[in-house]
Formats: C-alpha cells, structure tokens, sequence
C-alpha cells in the first residue's frame, strides 16, 4: 500500500455536529499543501452518531479511516491509537471540534518541508473557548511544569501538532499506561518549532475536557516527568523536624528553669494539626506516585479498537505492540 506524505489524526468524542465542515476543511487546507494524504478518524466510545455519520463519509472516500475504540478512554488514548494506526511520512493531529483551525495545516505542513521534525501549537487567543479561571490556571500548570522538569513547554501549547515520522516512533513504542504527549514529544529532541494561532469557535456541541479531567491530567502530567516534589517533601519535612527540635527545647527551659505556668492547650493543639497536616499532605503526595506506578506496572492496555473502516485495515492497528517496522514495513 502507498505510503501517504501526511496522515491527519482526529480524535473525536461526541462530536456529530461537527460533520461534514470537519472533513470539509481539512481536506481544502491540506489540498493546498501538494501532498498525498490521508485522515485517520479515532471514534473515542461516542454514544451520538459520530461513529455511523464517520463510517458514511469514509464509504464514500478512499483517503478517510475511521478507529471506533470500545469505550472512551480518553483524549491521550484515542491519539496514540490514531498515531499507531497513521501511515504517513508525518503526522498531523487535531481536534474534532473545530477549535483546532484545518487552515493551520498548510504553515505546519511548510514548517515540515523547511526540515523541522516537530511542529507545536500555540494558542494565543483563548477567551472565547475559556473563561479567565481556565486560562489563569494553565498558565500557573505550564509554568510549574517548566520548572520542575526543564521541559520546554509553554502556556498554550495544545495536542495540534505535525511530527516527522522519525520523531513519531519513540513516542508510539512507548508502554505508558498515562502518557502525557505534550511532555512526551517534547522530550524526544530533534528540531522543532512553534506555530501560533487563534482558536476558532466549536463547531457544535460542548466541551467534555471537565475541571476533573483537567486536574488528573495536570497531576498525571507533572508525576509522571518530575520527582522533585517528593525531594521537596523531603525538605520539608526536614525543616518542620528542626522546628519541632527548637519547640522541644523551648518547652524543656519551661519546664526546668522557670515556674511560669503550664503552657495553654491552644499552641499545643496548634502544633499538633500543623504537623499531622503536613503528614497528610505528603503521604497524598506519595501515594500520587505509587498510584503512577502501580497503573504502569499492571501493563493493562491504553486503548481496545472495536471496529475499523475500511475493515481490511483491521490487522494494522489492533495490535497495540507492533513494532515500527511491523506497522510500517
């Protein structure tokens, strides 16, 4: 079979609404790019009629592949399963919502051309997809990120991207049960760049990305590429047992040298729910990581396709293992 110049991967949730303009406009911006393509459609377990509206479009197109996963796993998982499933010399991914621009193809596809292996995305216009809280709270999260693990990622990036296939393959070989993908190519080196650009309106529908969805990203996020705060709980710790050693003393020159009276319940019970407090606060903080591990070690898989279209595509994207060489000949 061919191998096409660009794949365009398209994770979608619910997002019936958005079709036909979805297919639409990708198609007219990367028709402007000269390249041979094609669109690898990842149905995320939709109960609306994404999958069957999905499924029509690709009958009656021969550059269009649609991936139905069993139950929504979500929007890291459906994307590894569309990277897995690509077959082209680079790959774009994107929204389905339409907040992603298709138009934006055409300047990360001529970044690729110019000899860049990764292409990021950088929103610089977010109030009309995000209020003020949602874009005050990702700014604080990349810049925490940035500092804990000297990953160069910044406030905006999104999961749009074009990557080079040799910058692909590290990154889908990966076993990671969370992986957090932004981190990830970021970390695999080779030249990259930035694109920026205004996010559109959704097409239809609501975002599903809830404030829990968020949260457990940011913290699978920041645990999964950095240890330092469980150094920095170590600090701690050691900081708040020489402030008890200091109290100690304090409290045995009461006790010995002087006949004041008996020190109040108050500063006693102050000390002892600022401690325990920070007893729970780093045993959270642990079990955040043992949690990380133990969901690794269990090797379960990311994703389960039920269905691909066409179905003779079925033996190229089921395995979750393959190996590139398996996957791309």
């Amino acid at each position: 079979m061919e191998i096409p110049d660009v794949s365009v991967v398209v994770p979608a949730f619910n997002e019936e609404g958005c079709f036909p303009s979805l297919f639409d406009r990708v198609r007219a911006a990367i028709g402007r790019c000269d390249v041979s393509y094609e669109i690898v459609l990842v149905d995320d377990g939709s109960s609306d009629r994404t999958y069957a509206l999905a499924r029509q479009e690709a009958d009656a197109s021969d550059n269009l592949r649609v991936i139905r996963l069993s139950r929504n796993f979500g929007h890291q998982a459906a994307l590894i399963a569309g990277m897995r499933a690509a077959r082209g010399r680079a790959v774009i991914t994107m929204d389905a919502d339409l907040q992603h621009p298709p138009e934006l193809i055409e300047d990360l596809v001529a970044s690729w051309r110019e000899g860049y292996d990764v292409v990021h995305t950088i929103r610089v216009d977010t109030r009309r997809s995000a209020g003020f809280l949602k874009r005050m709270l990702s700014a604080v999260f990349y810049f925490v990120f940035k500092r804990l693990t000297g990953l160069e990622l910044r406030a905006g990036m999104a999961d749009y991207r074009l990557t080079s296939r040799k910058a692909l393959e590290p990154v889908i070989s990966a076993k990671e049960v969370q992986p957090f993908l932004r981190g990830m190519f970021v970390s695999v080196g080779f030249r990259q760049t930035f694109v920026e650009y205004q996010a559109g309106e959704r097409a239809a529908g609501h975002s599903g990305y809830t404030w829990k969805k968020m949260s457990q990203f940011a913290l699978h996020a920041i645990v999964g590429y950095s240890a330092v705060p469980l150094f920095w709980s170590f600090g701690v710790g050691i900081v708040t047992a020489l402030i008890s050693a200091l109290y100690g003393l304090y409290v045995l020159y009461i006790k010995i040298f002087t006949v004041e009276a008996v020190p109040g319940w108050a500063s006693l019970a102050l000390l002892l729910s600022f401690f325990v407090s920070l007893q729970f606060l780093f045993l959270g903080l642990l079990g955040a990581y043992v949690a990380a591990i133990y969901s690794e070690v269990k090797q379960r898989p990311t994703y389960v396709i039920a269905e691909v279209t066409p179905p003779d595509d079925l033996k190229d994207v089921l395995t979750d293992d393959a190996s590139p060489t398996d996957r791309h000949g």
